[in-house]
């Protein structure tokens, strides 16, 4: 059997050995793109040349290792023998390689200095898992350094390892690569680690031994040694205040293991909640936040119009909402409670009383975000109060429009004129038919009016639609289609689907109304995770396709498309979107402005999808 040729090149990098394989096979790649991560690594380790995802359980560590293929040699005691194309007969046997590697390779020790013994669970060629970011291959602005890209080359060895506890867990180990004869690393590494489920750092580079004390009553309180290997997310509890037009909201996030102290939960270590057991959860937290931490808006007492809740995890791409089909295990499960409390304008002044403290948490992070920023703060016992205060001189309330029809179809009637020119006229007929004095006074009535028709033309000029066009021009329909998605996106601000088709109302014709409002709520009115409506930020590359006019009255339908740039925040990350859009409108003049008589939504993509 003759095996790819680009595994027999590294016969020259592995000496005597030379690896080979019998197949290639392609994996399903996880991508984290911008839109679905709110946390952007910067270390570059998650696309290093060698990756290791490490999981505590509680019969021992499991490790998932890609392993570059130009650094196979680094790991070359888990390679099997079978993959050998040469005589391999003097190669010590799997065991004896195993441990070699267990005390040389990469190794989990021990407080003592033991290494734990490792297995190989699976071990194939595959081609690496996407890591990739927003920033990954970008260049830093402030510091021109390059953020790290993963090898051109994507093929890797595909290993499971499993080190065994043998029925004595230990409260610390010490994680380490690779390392050459001078004691420097043998292969770059970068890693992750969980514990039971739990994220316990983000991803780093395993430069050398890393020791980890393990929390067995709970992971969330497992932590590395050396303070730059921690995850993102560090409090259990955070609270964050979004003042934004039309609505203040006060969020909560929340460890479910945390809410025990106030809903007496009874939960244990590694309990999973079913989906019957999730919707309880989330119906008691959201009241019990509801009743808790009073809010005072300019100076009032005011309680939420309404609240909802999600519960999520913190992964290496941040916050993920759980599908309610899922069961979660709650040593990783946080409760993100979202309470609304609309509000027409910016308030001058806010404050939350935070009345949630415990034995565990006896310091709340708050973050107050409007549009000038986040401003960082927190609560304590001794000092409890959240407060925000409007300090925005420059800020503009949007607000909706009429969009006046204007342009090509209409023109101005100077209509004072025009009344002048008439009696202008009927003098001149009566001074033709007239004799003496009579002809006098007539030609001096057409003198009079002739003066004030010249005069009185720039003044009282009325509109009129010109009876012979049924449509604007291409630019005049753009424009007005234009005005009227900035106006749609103002009504998408409301907190509530009435409110929203209250706003719409003045947009559309009493015969479509209902049915546009409904396709604006279904297609353009962009969700986000944890509920709520994206605000639009930009519209792009608007055009009109298929313009026609009207057969009865003034307007048009065309095929419009155009692009939004939307962004929304929950729980103290944004979620941004890039959504692509087209649409069949029909637009229709009504009382002097335009308004849209038909919308249908034909398609809402993301770009490249």
């Amino acid at each position: 059997m003759k095996w790819p040729a680009w595994w027999c090149r590294l016969r020259e990098t592995l000496g005597h050995v030379s690896l080979v394989l019998g197949a290639f096979l392609v994996v399903t790649s996880l991508t984290l793109t911008p839109s679905s991560a709110d946390y952007l690594p910067l270390s570059g380790a998650e696309v290093a040349n060698n990756v290791a995802e490490i999981r505590i359980q509680n019969d021992g560590i499991h490790i998932q290792l890609e392993i570059y293929v130009g650094d196979a040699q680094e790991f070359a005691e888990l390679i099997p023998d079978e993959w050998f194309e040469t005589d391999v007969t003097d190669r010590p046997d799997k065991d004896e390689r195993l441990v070699v590697f267990a005390e040389k390779g990469l190794t989990v020790r021990r407080e003592d200095g033991t290494a734990l013994p490792v297995r190989i669970s699976r071990i194939e060629p595959l081609t690496r898992i996407d890591r990739t970011t927003a920033l990954t291959g970008q260049r830093d602005p402030m510091t021109g350094r390059e953020f790290p890209k993963p090898p051109d080359d994507p093929r890797v060895v595909f290993a499971e390892l499993f080190y065994d506890f043998e029925d004595n867990r230990p409260d610390v180990v010490e994680i380490a690569p690779p390392t050459n004869p001078d004691g420097t690393p043998g292969a770059t590494i970068g890693f992750v680690t969980f514990d039971r489920g739990v994220p316990v750092a983000n991803f780093a580079y395993l430069s050398g031994p890393a020791r980890l004390k393990i929390d067995w009553s709970d992971p969330w309180y497992s932590r590395f040694a050396n303070p730059n290997l921690r995850r993102h997310h560090q409090s259990g509890l955070t609270t964050y205040l979004y003042v934004e037009p039309r609505e203040l909201r006060h969020e909560t996030l929340i460890r479910v293991r945390d809410l025990d102290d106030w809903l007496d939960l009874g939960l244990s270590p590694g309990q999973h909640l079913s989906s019957s057991d999730q919707q309880k959860l989330k119906s008691n937290a959201s009241e019990l936040l509801a009743r808790r931490n009073s809010v005072l808006i300019d100076g009032e007492p005011t309680a939420p119009a309404s609240y909802r809740a999600e519960l999520l995890t913190i992964t290496t791409a941040g916050l993920q909402v759980v599908e309610d089909t899922n069961t979660i295990n709650v040593d990783e499960a946080f409760l993100g409670v979202i309470l609304s409390f609309p509000w027409r304008d910016l308030p001058e002044s806010v404050s939350v009383h935070w009345d949630m403290f415990s034995d565990n948490i006896t310091s709340v992070p708050t973050t107050a975000i409007d549009a000038a920023g986040p401003f960082l703060g927190g609560a304590t016992p001794d000092d409890p109060n959240i407060k925000w205060r409007n300090h925005l001189l420059k800020y503009e309330d949007p607000v909706i429009a009429p969009v006046p029809v204007a342009g090509a179809g209409r023109f101005p009637l100077p209509v004072l004129s025009l009344i002048a020119s008439a009696i202008a006229l009927g003098g001149g007929v009566i001074a033709l038919r007239s004799r003496g004095s009579a002809r006098k006074v007539a030609v001096g009535m057409v003198f009079v009016s002739i003066t004030g028709a010249v005069l009185l033309w720039d003044v009282a000029k009325v509109d009129v639609r010109n009876p012979m066009q049924h449509g604007p021009e291409p630019a005049d329909a753009t424009a007005a289609f234009a005005a009227l998605l900035r106006n749609i996106n103002t009504a998408n601000l409301e907190g509530s689907r009435e409110d929203r088709d209250t706003a719409l109302a003045s947009l559309t014709t009493s015969s479509s109304r209902s049915d546009v409002a409904a396709e604006v709520n279904r297609a353009l009115a962009l969700r986000v995770p944890g509920g709520g409506v994206a605000r639009v930020t930009d519209v792009s590359e608007l055009m009109l396709e298929e313009l026609s006019p009207l057969e009865n009255g003034f307007g048009f339908r065309a095929l419009a498309a155009w692009t939004v740039r939307a962004h929304a925040g929950h729980w103290g990350h944004t979620h941004r979107r890039l959504v692509e859009h087209r649409a069949l409108v029909e637009i229709v003049e009504e009382d002097g402005n335009w308004k849209l008589d038909g919308l249908t939504v034909i398609e809402a993509r993301l770009p490249d999808a």
